[in-house]
Parts: structure tokens; sequence; C-alpha cells
């Protein structure tokens, strides 16, 4: 009997550490990550910055013009949901509306050139 008891307390004690320790990682790695915000934004080097107005060309010959590229619903969606919810990206209109559009419809994304700053000659500066 004593020797059950001593296997128990072993055994306790060990499952006890481990519960500990996990409980110790969550809270790290939680404090360490922040709050991600609803938002995944998207750094494109500067290119890309969600204060900046751009035109989307989308597949199907749509414009939609003045509109700011919030990001994409990447670290909203659960894991488990379709590709295609999770790769949608998140655009504002100028009148506060925001809209989902998927990524793959997406021709091209016309960005302004910087204020201040004359676009370059053809042929000239590019390496």
């Amino acid at each position: 009997m004593e020797v059950l008891i001593a296997c128990l307390s072993v055994a306790g004690a060990i499952i006890l550490v481990v519960v500990v320790l996990t409980l110790f990682f969550k809270l790290l790695d939680r404090l360490g990550r922040g709050d991600p915000g609803p938002i995944r934004r998207l750094d494109a080097r500067g290119v890309l910055d969600p204060r900046l107005r751009v035109t989307i060309h989308m597949v199907d010959r749509a414009v939609m013009s003045d509109v700011r590229v919030l990001g994409t619903l990447l670290d909203v969606v659960d894991q488990g949901a379709p590709v295609q919810l999770r790769e949608m990206l998140v655009v504002e209109h100028q009148d506060g509306r925001r809209s989902l559009i998927r990524a793959r419809n997406v021709k091209s994304i016309e960005v302004p050139a910087p204020a201040g700053r004359a676009p370059d000659a053809p042929g000239v500066g590019r390496d």
C-alpha cells in the first residue's frame, strides 16, 4: 500500500508540474503577442499604407476607386474556415463603408505617386 501511495504522489507531482508549466507558457505567449487587432495589416514596404487611397482593378473589369486597403481577415477567421474566407481583403470606401473582396478577384492595385514627386521618364533612373 505504501508503494502505491508513493507512486501516486510522484505521478501527481509530475502532472502538477506539467499543468503549471503549460499555464505559464500560455500566459507568456499571450503577453508576448499582445492584441493583434481585428484586421491583419498589410505591410508591403510602404506601398500599401492603410491611410493611402488607391484604385483597385478587378478581374471582371470593375473598378473600385478611392478606397483604402485595410488588410486581410487572416488573423480574425478561425483556421478551420475555408481558404476563400480567410483570404478576403478589407477595403474602406470614402463614406466609411467597408467591403470584403476576394484577393483572387483583384487584377491590380493602382497606387498614386507620392505628393511632390514627379514620375520618372520612361527608362530613366531604373536599374
